[in-house]
C-alpha cells in the first residue's frame, strides 16, 4: 500500500481555527488482500463517545468503510467562537465555540461519501454537541446527534 497526506492547521485569531487534511492511496497488488491488509477509514459510530476525534466519519458503522484498491479522503473544519448560535443572548457569554465540518471519501467501490456538521464546542469544557449529516453521491443517506465527552 502507498499512502501520501497534506495537512494545515491555521489559527484565525483568539479561539478561531481553520484546518484541512488530505489523504490518499492505493495498493499495487492486491491479489492476496486480506480482510486485515485492507485500508479502513476512521469511522466512529457511537452517540457518546469518550475522546474527541479528528478527521473521522461519524454516520458510517465501524469497519463498514474499506477499500482493497485505491482510496481518497479529505476533511475541512472551522471554529469560530461565534457563527450561529453564539450570536443568541443565553449562548452569547458562555466560553463555548462553534464548528463547521466537511468530510469527503471516496472508493472505486462505494463512490463519493460526504459527512456535513455543526457542532457546539467547549460545553462545561469538557463537552461537545452537534448534528451531522450524510450524503452518498447527490442523494441524502443520514443524520445524526452526536456527543462527545472529553475526559482526558
Amino acid at each position: 500500500m502507498v499512502m501520501a497526506e497534506i495537512f494545515r492547521k491555521n489559527s484565525l485569531g483568539p479561539l478561531s481555527e481553520f484546518r484541512w487534511r488530505i489523504r490518499g492511496g492505493g495498493f499495487f497488488n492486491n491479489q492476496n488482500l486480506k480482510l486485515q491488509d485492507m485500508y479502513y477509514f476512521n469511522t466512529q459510530y457511537s452517540p457518546v463517545l469518550l475522546n474527541s476525534y479528528e478527521d473521522a466519519f461519524y454516520l458510517k458503522p465501524y469497519y463498514s468503510v474499506s477499500s482493497p484498491r485505491g482510496f481518497a479522503e479529505g476533511h475541512v473544519r472551522y471554529t469560530s467562537p461565534t457563527l450561529l448560535l453564539k450570536r443568541l443572548p443565553g449562548l452569547s457569554r458562555t466560553l463555548a465555540r462553534e464548528n463547521i465540518g466537511l468530510s469527503a471519501l471516496w472508493t472505486p467501490d462505494l463512490g463519493y461519501y460526504y459527512e456535513a456538521g455543526y457542532t457546539i464546542s467547549e460545553i462545561f469544557l469538557m463537552a461537545e454537541l452537534g448534528v451531522y449529516a450524510g450524503f452518498r453521491d447527490t442523494s441524502f443517506e443520514s443524520v445524526s446527534l452526536r456527543l462527545i465527552l472529553r475526559l482526558n
